[in-house]
């Protein structure tokens, strides 16, 4: 089989071609690292280690997970803080309040001690009071009983002359009459 004149026979790029498509087009290496030259790199996977290119994709939803997890933080961090505030003052509002029972308590026993103290105090007072009274009255009937001594007519007064003599008479006639007797 002959070819025709109308065919045309396949063409080969030549070598040249190929090396300046590659150079023009494939990523070049130089002191910085690789170069682009500004295209896109296509079908990137994601990553499985540390080192290895990332896509687009990878990164978005990384830093949406990260987000997410700094928000679930802050979160949980903003409710930790409010539990421990509330836990606090909860603790503070117990504290005082033992601190309020027991001074209350205290002021309850130390009103009963100072009222019965007033109230033995007044007793007390009491029994003085009618201690004087009784002295008062005791000094008073001993007063009176001194004045009465010293008004009454003494049972034993003096004898007048006549009332001697007659003593003596009564007394001598007593004599004669137990003489005679005798």
């Amino acid at each position: 089989m002959n070819r025709g004149d109308n065919c045309a026979a396949p063409r080969r790029p030549s070598l040249d071609s190929i090396r300046s498509y590659v150079r023009d087009n494939a990523l070049c290496l130089n002191q910085l690292g690789y170069d682009a030259r500004e295209r896109k790199i296509r079908r990137v996977a994601s990553p499985e280690i540390d080192t290895d290119a990332t896509n687009k994709r990878y990164v978005v939803t990384s830093l949406r997970d990260v987000r997410e997890e700094n928000r679930a933080f802050r979160d949980d961090t903003t409710n930790a803080i409010t539990q421990l505030k509330s836990d606090l003052q909860s603790d503070v509002t117990n504290r005082v309040d033992f601190v309020t029972k027991t001074f209350a308590t205290l002021i309850g026993i130390l009103e009963d001690q100072i009222k019965d103290s007033n109230t033995e105090r007044q007793q007390l007072k009491e029994t003085i009071d009618k201690l004087r009274e009784d002295v008062t009255t005791l000094r008073s009937k001993l007063d009176q009983a001194l004045s009465e001594q010293h008004k009454r007519p003494s049972t034993r007064s003096r004898p007048t002359h006549k009332d001697r003599d007659s003593d003596r008479g009564v007394k001598d006639s007593t004599q004669d009459k137990t003489t005679k007797h005798q």
